[in-house]
Formats: structure tokens, C-alpha cells, sequence
């Protein structure tokens, strides 16, 4: 059986979408507090209307719903955890770097500059919207 996001209403799977990576959701047992994050972003709920907490090791978040299509390792970088969700209004990357920027000149812990540069390279290549 192939890969698939198990993110509410993402369609994508290892067959539809090769060039996309997935991620794997993170273990309770070793890295409990990042895993609670994720379930809590996913948003997903069982038949209960309680959070989602799969017992399955083979649970997939795509990359689209990383802001860099990359997990990263970092806890203060954005994309410690998923943050794009069709199932909700999420924040364009460009508001996401203007909120990293606002935290990095309020010399909050936890932001870095290099974060800022990153997004700022990826934003670059992406075309602003032309919606009227």
C-alpha cells in the first residue's frame, strides 16, 4: 500500500505525487511533546470528536504542509512542526516571515535570522498572487 498524508481533506500519496516527501509522524514514546504538536495542527479527530492519536507506526504527513517542504529538526524553526492545512486558513509564507521578522526586532528567544534568510530565498521564487 502506498504512502499517504493522513492530513484532513490531503489527497496525495507516494504514487500520485513521487516528488513529494513523507514524513513519518513522530514517536510517542520518544519524542511525546513533538508528536502532541502535530496531532494538534492535523487537526484530526476519531469517531469520539476526540483528538486523533493513531496506534499505527505507518502514519504519513506530507511535505506540502511544511512552509519549506522539509521537516526540520530545530524546535524554533517553523517547520518543527506542519503548519499549512487545507482544512483551515493558514498563514502565507510571506506572513510568516513578517511575524518571524516582528519577533526577531522584539529580541524574542527562540527566532533566528537564519530562519528569516531562508523564507525570504523561498518567498522569492514564488509569485505574489494577482487576485483582484
Amino acid at each position: 500500500m502506498p504512502r499517504s498524508c493522513c492530513v484532513p481533506f490531503c489527497t496525495t500519496n507516494k504514487l500520485k505525487n513521487q516528488n513529494l516527501k513523507f514524513y513519518i509522524l513522530p514517536n510517542g514514546s520518544t519524542e511525546p511533546r513533538r508528536r502532541t504538536w502535530w496531532l494538534q495542527a492535523i487537526r484530526r479527530e476519531d469517531e469520539f470528536g476526540h483528538l486523533w492519536d493513531p496506534k499505527s507506526k505507518h502514519v504519513y504527513v506530507c511535505s506540502q504542509h511544511f512552509i519549506t517542504g522539509l521537516k526540520n529538526e530545530d524546535i524554533a524553526h517553523p517547520d518543527y512542526t506542519p503548519s499549512l492545512f487545507p482544512h483551515k486558513k493558514t498563514k502565507s509564507p510571506r506572513s510568516v516571515l513578517q511575524r518571524l521578522e516582528k519577533e526577531e526586532a522584539l529580541g524574542r528567544e527562540g527566532f533566528r535570522c537564519a530562519y528569516c534568510k531562508e523564507l525570504r530565498l523561498l518567498i522569492s521564487k514564488v509569485p505574489p498572487c494577482r487576485r483582484s
